[in-house]
C-alpha cells in the first residue's frame, strides 16, 4: 500500500474518450505496447490542461497521488511509498527504484513522473496485466481526483457507451446494475421481450445462458444479453420469497425513447412538457418533433 495521505475513491469507472466536465476526446492509441512513452497519459493530461473549466481543481500533487492508487489497487506486485527527500521508492517484484516527486507544481511535473515510473514498470513487470491496462488505471485515477463527473472509458466501455447513445439495439429490454455484489434488474422496459415474460425491477440474474454470473463484470453481462435481433439467450433470475426459474427469449430490436413529451391543460391554458430521458444521437430530432406535435 502507499504511504503516502491517499483518499480511497469509489465512484465506478464507466480509451477511447477521457469525459472532461461532459467534453469527450478522442484517445486513440499508437501502439500498446509503448507504456514508457506514456503517450495515451501524456494525452490525456494535455486535454485536462487545454479544456478542464475549473482549473482550481487541477491540483498534480494530488492527481498524481490518485492515479498511484489505482495503478496499486489494479496491479498488486507494483507498490509505492513515500522515500523521504522529495522523492518516492517504486517496487516491481524484486526491482526498485527511486523517482523524484518534487516539486509537483505543474501538469509538465506529473507528467515526468509517470512517464518515469512508467518506464520502470514497462521494464521490470512481467504479470498478466497488459501495459495499455496499466496506462488506463493511472488516467481512471487521475481524473477521479478532479470531480465526480469527469470519467474514464477504456474501449470495451465505450463501445457500450457508442451503443447507449444509439438508442437502438438488439437484446431483451432491461436495464441492469451491480448491486450488493449481484446481477440485479433495475427496471424493464415496456413492450420489450422481459417486460412480455413478466420480468420485474429487483429481480437478480443468477445466469446466462448456462454461464454464472457471479463475479461477472456490468459490461460483460450487457454483452451477453445483447446481440444479433432473432437470436436465442436464457437467464436464470431469482425474486425474493420466490424459487429461481428459467426464462428464454429471442432478442428483439429495443429502441429507447429518448424524449417524453405531452400537453397539460389547465386553467384554460396549454403548456407543452419536454422531458429529456436520456442524451442520444437522435434528442436534438426528438426535442424538434415534440415542439412540431404541439404547434399542430
Amino acid at each position: 500500500m502507499i504511504n503516502r495521505r491517499l483518499k480511497a475513491f469509489s465512484i465506478p469507472a464507466i480509451i477511447l474518450a477521457a469525459l472532461l466536465f461532459g467534453t469527450p476526446f478522442a484517445m486513440a492509441r499508437e501502439d500498446p505496447g509503448e507504456l514508457a512513452e506514456a503517450k495515451l497519459f501524456d494525452r490525456a493530461v494535455g486535454a485536462i490542461g487545454k479544456s478542464y473549466l475549473d482549473s482550481s481543481r487541477v491540483v498534480p500533487r494530488r492527481m498524481l497521488d490518485s492515479a498511484l492508487l489505482r495503478i496499486q489497487q489494479t496491479i498488486p506486485e507494483i507498490l509505492v511509498r513515500d522515500g523521504g527527500g522529495g522523492n518516492m521508492i517504486a517496487e516491481v517484484g524484486l526491482a526498485t527504484k527511486r523517482i523524484k516527486d518534487s516539486p509537483m507544481s505543474s501538469l509538465s511535473d506529473l507528467k515526468r513522473t509517470v512517464r518515469e515510473l512508467f518506464g520502470f514498470i514497462a521494464t521490470n513487470y512481467s504479470g498478466d496485466t497488459k501495459p495499455e491496462e496499466i496506462e488506463y488505471a493511472a488516467i481512471d485515477g487521475m481524473l477521479e481526483a478532479l470531480d465526480p463527473h469527469s470519467n474514464f472509458m477504456p474501449p470495451k466501455v465505450y463501445k457500450e457507451f457508442q451503443v447507449g447513445t444509439r438508442g437502438k439495439f438488439g437484446g431483451l429490454g432491461i436495464v441492469i446494475s451491480i448491486k450488493d455484489g449481484q446481477l440485479t434488474v433495475i427496471a424493464p422496459i415496456e413492450g420489450t421481450p422481459a417486460s412480455a415474460a413478466g420480468v420485474r425491477a429487483g429481480d437478480r440474474i443468477l445466469q446466462i445462458d448456462d454461464e454464472s454470473t457471479i463475479n461477472m463484470s456490468l459490461t460483460d453481462a450487457v454483452n451477453k444479453l445483447r446481440g444479433e435481433v432473432g437470436t436465442k439467450v436464457s437467464i436464470v433470475v431469482e425474486r425474493p420469497g420466490k424459487p429461481s426459474r428459467r426464462l428464454r427469449f429471442t432478442r428483439a430490436i429495443i429502441s429507447i425513447d429518448s424524449v417524453k413529451h405531452k400537453l397539460i391543460e389547465e386553467n384554460g391554458r396549454r403548456i407543452g412538457y419536454i422531458k429529456v430521458k436520456s442524451f442520444q444521437q437522435n434528442t436534438d430530432e426528438d426535442v424538434g418533433a415534440a415542439l412540431k406535435s404541439f404547434r399542430e
